[in-house]
C-alpha cells in the first residue's frame, strides 16, 4: 500500500523530528479516571487532546471515535498531544502515564 506523501511526511514529523512538538500515545483508562464517563467531544473540549481511536474492553477498535461515544474503565485511547499537554494529563488519564511512541 503506498501513503501519500503529506501523511508519510505528518507520520515522519511526529515520529522522527528532534524536538517532536507532537506524540502519540496510548492510555489505559482504569476507574478512578477522570475520563470514565465522558464523552468523547466532553474530554477532548476538557483536556485539549485529540483522541484519534479507542480500543473498547470487548477489544473492538474505534477509530475516529464518535462525538457521542463514552468513555469507560478498561477503554484503551490512542491520542496524539504534545509533550506538555501529554504530562499534564497524567492525573485525569487514569492508569498511570500515557504510554509515548519513541
Amino acid at each position: 500500500m503506498a501513503l501519500r506523501p503529506a501523511v508519510v511526511d505528518f507520520i515522519d514529523t511526529i515520529v522522527w523530528a528532534h524536538g517532536r512538538e507532537l506524540q502519540l500515545a496510548n492510555v489505559d483508562i482504569g476507574k478512578t479516571s477522570l475520563l470514565v464517563g465522558l464523552t468523547m467531544k466532553a474530554a477532548r473540549s476538557n483536556t485539549g487532546i485529540t483522541i484519534l481511536a479507542v480500543r473498547k474492553k470487548s477489544g473492538k477498535l474505534l477509530a475516529n471515535p464518535p462525538d457521542e461515544e463514552t468513555i469507560k474503565d478498561g477503554d484503551q485511547l490512542i491520542i496524539i498531544g504534545t509533550k506538555k499537554r501529554l504530562a499534564s494529563l497524567e492525573g485525569a488519564l487514569g492508569g498511570g502515564k500515557p504510554s509515548r511512541s519513541k
